[in-house]
């Protein structure tokens, strides 16, 4: 995104339109004398001004920062689909208000870890899940977190945005990258283990900066996706990155994890598919092959019952059937405006209500006990 380009986008909508300067500035919160300097470079547009500009001119803020004509390339060689297009939409959103609020002083680093060396795939990809694992400053916390709990970590450990979506089925999850933003967007799902496992797996291809820009994964479990490289070290990342070799080996120390139950207790604890954690086990030579066929069987509901479970499961899957926005996007957007530096459009957009919803609830938590960033 280069900003300087800005002017000469609103230069041309106005050319195109055959407007004025002067009959632009009434359409718009500043004066002009303050569009005047911000068509010649002197002022910054803000966010606001930009907002108002592509609502008065039918275009999109993407437009005048210059990344349509990226939304459209990536778009064009992507999968076609509904469950995909609304994916690809939502995600384009987001990283538009990021994109903006980063030029306010919102932006969030991206921890540089590589991409795990140059051994084989699966290595770099336990390689990185090492380093990123030592980011965090919760140590083992991420272990067995619930979806919400699992997406906040990201957002705070590594400056990804996370968002769930109710999006139609073809799309287990997508990540995009680019010079200002850094997002995940996984579908909700009943299906918990697959769901944290999806956003481990994108959260590798965030930090590898794989296809900078949009990487879609509309099934990471595919037999013809799983041979790709980056899908391999992805898929090693995320296996490392939820099953901690630390993790397993100090459970297994204390309880034999190839019994049942407490195979069953360990799957639950990690909140991992049974037959993903039987193939780690194996893996690390904790289990055998025949115990491996044995308690790969099951399903994770399967361990919830066997050591009771099986309510709190049911609790947990209620969060991960649920959308959840962006919150860290959120919480900018919210920041930006009670700053005065954008409207409340930026923050409704992200949270996908209507202005007027939005400014009545705020509205309300003023009016009452709580204060208001406590939305």
């Amino acid at each position: 995104m280069d900003v300087t380009e800005i002017p000469a986008r609103v230069r041309t909508l106005l050319d195109h339109h055959s407007e004025s300067q002067t009959e632009l500035a009434k359409h718009l919160s500043i004066d002009e004398t303050r569009l005047s300097k911000s068509l010649s470079g002197r002022r910054a547009f803000t966010s606001l001004d930009l907002a108002e500009i592509a609502e008065h001119f039918g275009t999109t803020v993407d437009w005048l920062l210059g990344l349509e004509e990226r939304r459209a390339a990536l778009a064009a060689r992507s999968s076609s689909g509904v469950g995909l297009s609304s994916a690809i939409d939502l995600a384009e959103e987001f990283a538009e208000v990021r994109g903006v609020l980063s030029t306010l002083g919102f932006a969030h680093a991206v921890p540089d870890i590589g991409r795990g060396g140059s051994g084989l795939w699966y290595e770099q990809g336990e390689q990185m899940a090492q380093l990123a694992l030592a980011l965090l400053n919760e140590g083992d916390s991420h272990v067995g977190a619930s979806t919400a709990q699992l997406c906040s970590l990201v957002e705070q450990a590594f400056g990804v945005d996370v968002a769930i979506e109710n999006v139609p089925s073809g799309c287990d999850g997508l990540t995009w990258r680019d010079e200002t933003s850094a997002l995940i967007v996984v579908a909700a799902s009943e299906n918990l283990a697959r769901q944290r496992f999806t956003l481990a797996h994108e959260l590798c291809h965030a930090l590898s900066e794989d296809d900078q820009g949009l990487h879609v994964d509309e099934n990471i479990f595919d037999p013809q996706r799983k041979k790709q490289p980056s899908e391999v070290r992805a898929n090693a990342f995320a296996a490392s990155f939820l099953m901690p070799v630390d993790v397993l080996t100090g459970f297994a120390e204390t309880k034999p994890v190839g019994v049942r139950e407490h195979f069953a207790e360990l799957a639950f604890k990690l909140l991992v598919s049974p037959s993903s954690l039987s193939w780690r086990l194996l893996n690390l030579g904790l289990i055998v092959d025949t115990e491996r066929v044995s308690l790969g069987s099951m399903s994770l509901a399967d361990c919830a019952r066997t050591i009771g479970r099986a309510e709190d499961l049911q609790q947990l899957i209620a969060f991960s059937s649920s959308p959840r926005p962006p919150v860290a996007l959120l919480a900018d957007a919210l920041a930006a405006y009670e700053g005065e530096k954008t409207s409340l459009r930026m923050f409704a957009r992200v949270a996908r209500r209507p202005v007027d919803q939005v400014r009545a609830a705020l509205d309300a938590l003023d009016d009452g006990d709580n204060p208001r960033d406590a939305a």
